[in-house]
């Protein structure tokens, strides 16, 4: 069989179709369903209010009865330690590395660090 070798730009490539063909599907979910799809970053003015200031520049508010808020995740910092994305890094760093690490430490026992280090 030979030596098995990861090629990172392959998996990259791989990813990012992937992440690509993803969102497209939700955004063409979103429209087929007449959801209105707003990009931006939101904050609850009270508890039916949303304020969006849009990715495309202005502020919008939105009510409604019933808000989702799908926000993804973030990590936690970590005392002591810069992240920077290119030493120290987190999961969002790691789906981007230009090339594997020899070495690497992680932080953390949740769904993502375990991910990591599978």
């Amino acid at each position: 069989m030979g030596d098995v070798k990861l090629n990172l730009a392959n998996l990259m490539k791989a990813k990012d179709t992937s992440v690509n063909g993803l969102t497209k599907g939700v955004e063409y979910l979103f429209k087929k369903n007449n959801v209105e799809y707003i990009k931006g970053t939101g904050s609850f003015a009270d508890e039916h209010t949303v304020s969006i200031s849009l990715n495309d520049g202005g502020e919008i508010g939105i009510r409604g009865k019933n808000i989702i808020v799908a926000t993804g995740s973030e990590a936690t910092p970590f005392p002591g330690l810069t992240i920077d994305e290119k030493k120290v890094i987190t999961s969002t760093g790691a789906i981007a590395l230009q090339e594997i690490p020899k070495k690497m430490v992680v932080i953390g026992g949740g769904i993502i660090g375990l991910e990591m280090v599978c």
